[in-house]
């Protein structure tokens, strides 16, 4: 089994040289995906979200998609309630 994973909080960065590349997996995303599997990560999904939010506030294009959501503005689910 995998027990790294490479992400990027709010999905930000990629491959300059790949042609049409979406970015990375967003880090918020991840965590919250991986914690709903009882995982662990050690992470705070509410502490990412917030910060993914302040990036996309500040101009930045952002790819992930739990800080965009309704579910995670309104602490519902099981990673963000924080």
């Amino acid at each position: 089994g995998f027990s790294r994973f490479d992400s990027a909080i709010g999905g930000l960065g990629g491959c300059p040289f790949a042609p049409g590349a979406a970015g990375n997996v967003a880090t918020e995303d991840l965590v919250y995906f991986l914690e709903g599997l009882g995982v662990e990560t050690g992470l705070r999904a509410a502490a990412l979200v917030s910060v993914a939010r302040r990036l996309k506030e500040d101009g930045l294009a952002t790819m992930g998609h739990l800080a965009a959501s309704s579910f995670a503005r309104e602490g519902r689910g099981g990673a963000c309630p924080e």
